[in-house]
């Protein structure tokens, strides 16, 4: 990037600093979820609607407005239950670390603030505060079943230390005086807290082993599935006062005026939305007759004031009124980008759809006022290959793109000028995962393992070979190239030296399963690698770097206890600084001596891009971060939209946006 983009970006800030457009409080763009939601849970008092997905984010929404009030990252894992605080802006939510762990994490969401955070050696049963929000409590798998903790400290309380079997479903009386607890056994037995006694002689007796239970708004009845029906269980009698064959239910709802029963049940692979008429005494199909094909799908329904909410695929929230009118509620606006790609004054994004290029030049604001900016020229060209694709500038009016993943493989040459396709290179069997420029070679490795060097003008190749298993290739010098690859193939390792000119295939040494990402410095002559290895925990991901003759010496300079398969490694040759996104919590950066970590980033940095003195990140929530690489400073996140506006966010929560993009940022005050 040259001198004067540095200038650019200083200017839009200090301009930014110099109209006052800062305020206090959170900024929260206005965008749905982007991968599966597992939860919605709704706050009758607040009005708000909270949902929790894959991507690890919680979303609190206003549903009368349908704004996001706030987008709390909890992990990087997928977030797949929450339980929401009656009275204060707490949420407590799950994630599933392993077949046998789980994660508790506590946050004031409108603060943005984890509280604490618990490591559980099992996945907890159910998970509840208490009606006032004195206690959270969660149910284990065993005897001593039911743990309550302080939901202000996470402290123990000591309530049930003996425990009387495995708790599946707890109701806490209004006045926290009492509890219901139903046991997997088929018992339900009802205790006074202060003295973990018994109020009834005997326990109640009712059917064992009820899954996917919901609450009635007067605690007198639950909704159940027991695998093979749906059914209504009197808390009282233990007597089934209603019930209707329906397999595969995975979740349940039970309407606020308790007239209604909704579930999803899954049928042949397929999850369904199913209403019955409650009566108090049978549940009588309730046939859905608009939109039919948007309840196909779905997950988590949840009744609101306004209706009933569930979700759907790709993130997307539904909302069913009154009048059974489905209608969407929220979706992901953001474009997934699956590309960067940089030359002189221009950047290009890509996805499945579009090409998007804009000039840098354009963000030089210093001359205008807060209404001129209309933004970021963008020009959009169709992606004719319907795929994610990769980018690489030919030169500044030419652009090469291909698809990573499918047939037609090869690269197409664009015209940014013209928007016009003005050469093909099919001659790829396979599509292409890497794509390189040399000087005035292009480096490719199809998706089968077979490298070619491609003369850049010409397009003819120069070497051409095939190693199976091959992740990535890099250019060391004219007789040395080096892969990445599985350590189960023949070559005995993860790493392999490949001579272009003979064709000589020479096994490095590295102990590693599996490397997927290389990069090498011609000025320290490191090689440093992403790889998956293995120790007495489990799988462990590494950031290494190797060095000697025959890099044969190699020191681990960070690593994650996981898999970490969507990290990266950035670097500009000669430099001697490499960056890495490594671990799901921060970018860091390797100086050959010691090891620095930039400001943690809800975004989740993945894909690293460097750009002279600014390193880009293109992060897993479609966003694009721009930072100092040296000063370790994030500028701003830039936010691409699905009709091509954009937002631009700086750390204190100022931003600017392109024309008419207003409504896809809002700014909400944070109490003290």
């Amino acid at each position: 990037m040259k001198t004067r983009h540095i200038l650019l970006f200083v200017i839009l800030l200090a301009w930014i600093a110099a109209i006052g457009y800062a305020q206090e409080g959170r900024t929260v763009i206005q965008s749905g979820h982007f991968e599966e939601i597992n939860c919605l849970r709704f706050h009758e008092k607040a009005d708000l609607l909270f949902s929790a997905s894959d991507d690890g984010c919680i979303k609190v929404w206003d549903t009368n407005t349908s704004e996001v009030l706030q987008s709390l990252r909890i992990s990087f894992r997928p977030v797949e239950e929450i339980a929401v605080h009656p009275v204060k802006p707490h949420i407590a939510a799950l994630e599933i670390t392993g077949p046998a762990s789980s994660v508790m994490t506590v946050a004031d969401w409108e603060k943005g603030e984890i509280l604490f955070r618990e490591e559980l050696a099992f996945i907890p049963l159910f998970f509840t505060y208490s009606p006032k929000g004195n206690y959270l409590v969660y149910g284990k798998p065993e005897w001593n079943s039911l743990s309550f903790f302080d939901a202000e400290t996470g402290g123990r309380r000591s309530f049930f230390q003996d425990g009387f079997g495995i708790v599946s479903c707890l109701i806490i009386s209004d006045n926290e005086k009492n509890i219901m607890a139903y046991q997997s056994s088929g018992k339900i037995s009802y205790w006074k807290l202060s003295t973990q006694k018994p109020l009834l002689d005997e326990p109640i007796s009712t059917l064992p082993d009820l899954a996917a239970i919901s609450i009635s708004g007067n605690k007198r009845f639950i909704a159940a599935s027991t695998g093979k029906k749906l059914v209504i269980v009197d808390l009282v009698t233990g007597r089934v006062i209603a019930h209707t064959d329906m397999e595969g239910i995975t979740s349940t709802g039970i309407s606020r005026d308790d007239t209604e029963v909704i579930c999803i049940a899954k049928k042949e692979g397929t999850s369904g939305l199913y209403r019955f008429r409650f009566n108090g005494s049978d549940l009588v199909p309730k046939p859905i007759v608009s939109g039919a094909g948007i309840f196909r799908n779905v997950n988590t329904p949840v009744y609101t004031k306004k209706g009933i909410f569930f979700s759907g695929p790709a993130g997307r929230i539904y909302e069913l009124s009154s009048d059974d009118t489905p209608k969407v509620f929220s979706s992901g606006r953001l474009i997934r980008i699956s590309d960067i790609a940089f030359i002189s004054d221009l950047i290009a994004l890509s996805n499945d759809k579009q090409i998007i290029t804009f000039p840098l030049n354009l963000l030089d604001v210093s001359e205008t006022t807060i209404d001129d900016v209309s933004g970021l020229a963008l020009n959009v060209f169709g992606n004719t290959l319907n795929t994610d694709v990769g980018l690489e500038f030919l030169r500044t009016n030419k652009l090469l793109f291909w698809s990573k993943d499918t047939i037609p493989a090869g690269f197409n040459v664009l015209n940014i000028k013209t928007g016009e396709i003005e050469e093909e290179c099919s001659d790829f069997a396979n599509p292409l995962i890497q794509l390189d420029f040399i000087d005035d070679t292009i480096l490719t490795l199809e998706k089968n393992g077979r490298t070619k060097l491609l003369d850049k003008v010409s397009f003819k190749p120069s070497f051409d070979y095939t190693v199976k298993g091959m992740n990535k290739v890099i250019y060391v010098s004219d007789s040395i190239l080096i892969g990445a690859r599985s350590k189960l193939s023949s070559a005995g390792s993860s790493i392999i030296s490949i001579n272009p000119k003979t064709g000589e295939t020479v096994p490095l040494s590295d102990p590693s399963l599996l490397c997927y990402d290389i990069a090498y410095d011609p000025a320290s002559r490191y090689l440093y690698s992403l790889s998956i290895g293995h120790d007495e925990s489990g799988s462990v991901t590494m950031f290494k770097a190797h060095y000697g003759r025959g890099y044969e010496r190699e020191r681990i300079i960070s690593s994650f206890a996981g898999e970490d398969l969507s990290a990266s490694i950035a670097l500009v040759p000669g430099n001697r600084q490499v960056y890495t996104s490594l671990g799901f919590d921060s970018i860091k950066r390797w100086n050959e001596r010691t090891l620095q970590s930039f400001p943690p980033s809800t975004n989740i940095p993945r894909k690293l891009y460097v750009a002279g003195t600014f390193l880009l990140s293109l992060n897993r929530d479609r966003s694009i971060t721009i930072w100092d690489r040296f000063k370790h400073i994030k500028m701003f996140d830039l936010y691409f939209f699905d009709d091509f506006k954009w937002i631009a966010i700086f750390p204190e929560g100022d931003f600017v946006t392109s024309k008419s993009a207003d409504d896809y940022v809002k700014r909400f005050s944070t109490r003290p």
